[in-house]
């Protein structure tokens, strides 16, 4: 049984490491055309893409209800299962496909504002091909396959907006060569996936199996609903109470942290919950699993966003220009945010994997009625720095509420984790506050303005102190952290990765 489990670690960390460069590639890329189609389209056509999408997105929940999560989870999977799950995101894609269309004059209505009309329209058509595709996504993620999920992401992200999207925008398309290029991302996602897996498409409607599967997809479904309600319903009250510009520029700031955020996270958890649900009866590989990644987290994610809050108003500057100005008071509140965001994240497929898959939804609800709330409340102040602010500290809420109910799943005491994360912590305040020093103080005191050179030099002190921090306090990793670089290290062809480890954390 040991043997298994260090196979499965060995398949876990070639999949993240896999992950890890294809995530690279994609944050590279995606960063990239967000800021080439920014300066091309301006803050309004983005706020009207992104209300659209908020709209398609919800809609998507329910095309997608959930039935091919259960695919990754159970012990074994029969041909029947792929057809019943494949036929019925099939149907609800379509359905949810003609819903949208129906609904796009009342939603272009509603915001006072003809070119949602043709965006939502068009849109809705991926309702069908994101249900259609998931069946697929949920086998390859089942077998670790990240090699062609992430292979798949790479090139279906450059025919969208790279080969159609970004050409779209320079011929004067507005706001459908955002819409176009989506499209494009979701077909080309959709037939690689396809193409590698091949799975049985024959319609089956029921099977023996089908209705404890069809609980585990309304559950999933519902959670994703109030996944929805507090990811998404920030922009959709920007649009309606203050502007479309306004929503433009709290859209874009918010994808140029939530976007990589999100690759990243989707990697991670596809990885854990597929490996969290091999060995759910063994609580404590998930117990350690899980403190090695919080504390990971803390150690090389929350530096990077620390600094991106300390220089907010440069980044934006520097990335999309001065009609984009403002955008600082939105990216330094969601900056802080993300890596509460990502704690979070990591801490939902244990608590599935513990078999607490409805406790989520439980605990979510509550949170999502007062997420809704405050944010409308805040949003009659008309103030896009209050809203983030407010944003900010319902991550916080959320995340102290489903990090808790996880680690009681799992009788982690809460001094454990805390003990993983205090390296990062402490790396991660002084990069906060040399880069802080260095944009609002030096770089003022020495009156450089330039943003692009204000930036190069804030992500220079940023690495200086990112590097100081991890050899000062990389020797305080606990067991577990070391034990995950140590895997980490071994991939890595040669020596070098133990002579990275001992350069820089000094372990």
């Amino acid at each position: 049984m040991s043997s298994e489990r260090e196979g499965l670690g060995r398949r876990s960390i070639t999949a993240m490491l896999w992950g890890t460069g294809g995530s690279v590639l994609r944050i590279i890329m995606q960063v990239a055309a967000q800021i080439i189609l920014a300066r091309l389209l301006g803050p309004e056509l983005y706020g009207v893409f992104a209300v659209a999408l908020v709209v398609v997105l919800l809609s998507a929940l329910f095309a997608d209800v959930g039935l091919a999560y259960g695919l990754i989870q159970k012990p074994a999977v029969s041909a029947d299962d792929i057809r019943f799950v494949s036929t019925w995101q099939i149907i609800m894609g379509l359905v949810m496909t003609v819903v949208v269309l129906a609904a796009a004059p009342w939603i272009a209505t509603a915001y006072n504002e003809p070119r949602l009309l043709p965006a939502v329209q068009t849109l809705s058509i991926s309702c069908l091909i994101n249900a259609a595709a998931a069946t697929s996504g949920a086998l390859l993620r089942r077998d670790l396959d990240f090699k062609t999920l992430n292979i798949a992401a790479v090139v279906s992200y450059a025919a969208g907006f790279f080969a159609v999207g970004i050409p779209l925008a320079w011929a004067g398309a507005g706001v459908m060569s955002l819409v176009a290029a989506y499209l494009t991302q979701a077909t080309v996602m959709a037939a690689i996936q396809y193409a590698r897996i091949r799975h049985p498409m024959k319609p089956l409607f029921w099977q023996p199996d089908a209705p404890a599967m069809l609980d585990f997809g309304v559950t999933v479904l519902a959670t994703n609903l109030l996944n929805w309600a507090m990811n998404g319903i920030d922009r959709a009250i920007v649009g309606s109470w203050l502007s479309l510009s306004a929503a433009g520029l709290y859209a874009t700031a918010y994808n140029l942290i939530y976007t990589p955020l999100m690759t990243v996270l989707a990697l991670l958890q596809s990885v854990f919950y597929s490996a969290s649900s091999k060995v759910q009866d063994d609580p404590v590989q998930l117990r350690r699993g899980l403190v090695a990644l919080f504390g990971a987290v803390a150690m090389f994610i929350a530096p990077v966003f620390a600094g991106m809050a300390a220089a907010g108003e440069t980044i934006i500057l520097a990335f999309y220009g001065a009609k984009w100005a403002g955008g600082g008071a939105v990216l330094t509140p969601l900056s802080l945010a993300m890596p509460i965001y990502l704690a979070m994240g990591l801490a939902i497929p244990v608590l599935w994997a513990s078999g607490a898959t409805r406790k989520e939804f439980l605990l979510q609800l509550p949170v999502a009625v007062v997420w809704v709330g405050v944010l409308w409340a805040v949003a009659q102040l008309g103030s896009l720095t209050a809203l983030s602010w407010a944003v900010f500290f319902l991550f916080l809420v959320r995340a102290i509420v489903i990090v808790r109910a996880t680690l009681q799943a799992v009788a982690l005491p809460p001094s454990a984790v805390l003990a993983a994360c205090r390296p990062g912590l402490a790396i991660t305040a002084l990069v906060g506050l040399l880069a802080l020093a260095a944009d609002r103080g030096l770089l003022s005191f020495l009156a450089v303005t330039q943003p692009k050179l204000r930036l190069i030099i804030d992500i220079a002190v940023s690495a200086i102190a990112l590097a100081a921090g991890l050899r000062l306090f990389g020797p305080m990793a606990g067991a577990d952290l070391r034990h995950l670089f140590s895997q980490l290290a071994d991939r890595i062809p040669g020596n070098h990765g133990q002579r990275l480890l001992k350069l820089f954390m000094g372990i």
